[in-house]
C-alpha cells in the first residue's frame, strides 16, 4: 500500500496524557462527529497498565458530566503487551 494510502485510512486521535488525563476539547471534538459507541482507544504497547487506569478514570468521569455518551468504551486495544495487562 502506498502512503497515500494509508493516509486515506488514518482516524480522528485523541491522546490520552497520563499526568493530565484525556484532552476534552480533542474528545469533544471526536464526539461532535462521530457516536460514542464508534470510538476505540488505541496504543502502541502496554506496561503497568498506567494508561488503561487513567483511561477508565477518564471515560467515567466523561460519561458522568456527558451521560449522552454512555456508549463511550473505555477498554483500549494495544499493539503489543509486554506487560501482561491483558486480560485484566
Amino acid at each position: 500500500m502506498s502512503f497515500d494510502g494509508l493516509r486515506r485510512l488514518s482516524q480522528p486521535k485523541t491522546p490520552v496524557v497520563l499526568i493530565s488525563g484525556i484532552d476534552e476539547v480533542a474528545l469533544r471534538h471526536v464526539l461532535d462527529r462521530h457516536p460514542a459507541a464508534a470510538l476505540a482507544f488505541v496504543d502502541g504497547w502496554t506496561g503497568k497498565g498506567a494508561i488503561q487506569r487513567q483511561l477508565t478514570q477518564a471515560v467515567a468521569g466523561w460519561v458522568a458530566t456527558h451521560p449522552e455518551h454512555a456508549a463511550l468504551d473505555d477498554r483500549l486495544a494495544v499493539l503489543a503487551d509486554p506487560g501482561g495487562c491483558w486480560p485484566p
